[in-house]
């Protein structure tokens, strides 16, 4: 739900701004990972339900390995390419150092 405040200042209108303008990139990102976990339950699972658990260990295992390199590779990448990213979406001037931090922030989260 969004609330119209007319006494808004245009400072606040900028930390809008910044992080919708980080949603292209964003999403992408978090639906990589949401799409690993999926694929990581489903191998999960199917081995837990033929009750072989050393296939679950090295299932669970695998998912975290990936994990947490395809976190510090996308945390690498999003922090040597975060300026030209949001060059290439047209990021206003007067939202880009706001936008630049959001999106510095949130990678730093996903690592």
């Amino acid at each position: 739900m969004i609330w119209y405040n007319p006494r808004r200042s245009k400072a606040e209108a900028g930390d809008g701004a910044a992080v919708g303008a980080n949603s292209a990139i964003i999403a992408p990102i978090v639906n990589l990972f949401v799409g690993i976990s999926l694929g990581a339950n489903v191998v999960i699972a199917n081995a837990v339900g033929r009750r072989d658990d050393e296939a679950v260990r090295k299932a669970v295992h695998t998912s975290v390995v990936i994990s947490v390199l395809g976190g510090i590779f996308v945390g690498a990448l999003g922090e040597i390419f975060a300026v030209p990213l949001l060059h290439l979406l047209n990021v206003p001037d007067d939202v880009f150092p706001l936008a630049l931090v959001y999106l510095r922030f949130t990678i730093s989260a996903i690592l």
